[in-house]
C-alpha cells in the first residue's frame, strides 16, 4: 500500500510508541491511544467524524494487519493493539482460566467456548442452522462480548459474502500455533503482574484509568 507523506508519519509515530510501550488502545480521550497520538488531543464523540478520521483508520487498519500487532479487549474491555514483545504474556493470562474467566460465564458463552475449544477455530455465521434457537443464543453478540472481555479466546472481526458482519472465534492455543509462537511461556502470576506494572505506568504517565479484565 502506498501512503503519503502524512499517513507515513502518522503510521511511523504510532508504531515507535506501540513498541515503546508493548500496547495502545485504538481510542481513549487519556490511555494512550492511535487516536490521540495522532489528534495530539482527546476527542470528544466518535474519532469517524473528526477532520483527520479517515486518517486514523488507514493507520488503526494498517497495525491491525501487521505481523507485529495482535487485537484483544485487554484494557478497559476496548480494542487494545498488542506489541508481538507482549503476545506470550498475553496467551499465558488467556489460558489460564481463572475464576475471573469462568465464574458466572453465561450458559450460551460457556457452549461456545467449548465449541471453540474443540474445534480450535470458529466463524459465528458458519457454526450451525441459524434457525436453531440454541445456536443463535450461543452465537449472540452478547456471548462472543462475555468471551472477548474474559480473553478467552482471540476475535477477528470479517466481512462476510452477504455484507454483513461475523466474527472469527479462535483459541489461544491455535492462534499461537498459527503464529509459530514456539517454546516456554510465562507462568500466569508473572505475566498478569507484568501487565499490571504496564498499565500502572501508563496510567500514572497519561494521567488515565485503564484496567485489566481480572482487575
Amino acid at each position: 500500500m502506498k501512503f503519503s507523506a502524512r499517513e507515513r508519519s502518522a503510521l511511523n509515530r504510532v508504531s515507535i510508541l506501540l513498541e515503546h510501550y508493548g500496547l495502545l488502545l485504538e481510542s481513549d480521550k487519556k490511555f494512550p491511544s492511535v487516536v490521540n497520538i495522532i489528534v495530539r488531543k482527546p476527542v470528544i464523540g466518535s474519532w469517524w467524524g473528526h477532520p483527520s478520521g479517515k486518517l486514523i483508520w488507514t493507520v488503526s487498519n494498517n497495525l491491525a494487519e501487521s505481523s507485529d500487532v495482535l487485537l484483544a479487549k485487554l484494557v478497559s474491555r476496548k480494542v487494545t493493539l498488542i506489541h508481538r514483545k507482549l503476545w506470550r504474556n498475553v496467551i499465558a493470562v488467556g489460558t489460564s482460566r481463572d475464576d475471573w474467566q469462568i465464574n458466572s460465564l453465561s450458559p450460551e458463552a460457556m457452549e461456545l467456548l467449548h465449541c471453540v475449544d474443540e474445534r480450535g477455530k470458529v466463524r459465528t455465521d458458519r457454526l450451525a442452522n441459524k434457525e436453531e434457537k440454541s445456536v443463535r443464543m450461543m452465537t449472540s453478540s452478547d456471548a462472543v462480548r462475555e468471551l472477548e472481555y474474559r480473553l478467552l479466546v482471540q476475535s477477528e472481526e470479517v466481512h462476510t459474502e452477504s455484507g454483513a458482519h461475523a466474527r472469527i472465534l479462535q483459541s489461544w492455543q491455535d492462534w499461537a500455533s498459527s503464529r509459530r509462537l514456539k517454546g516456554k511461556f510465562p507462568h500466569v502470576s508473572d505475566a498478569k503482574a507484568k501487565l499490571e506494572k504496564l498499565i500502572q505506568r501508563m496510567n500514572k504517565d497519561s494521567d488515565a484509568k485503564g484496567k485489566l479484565p481480572w482487575q
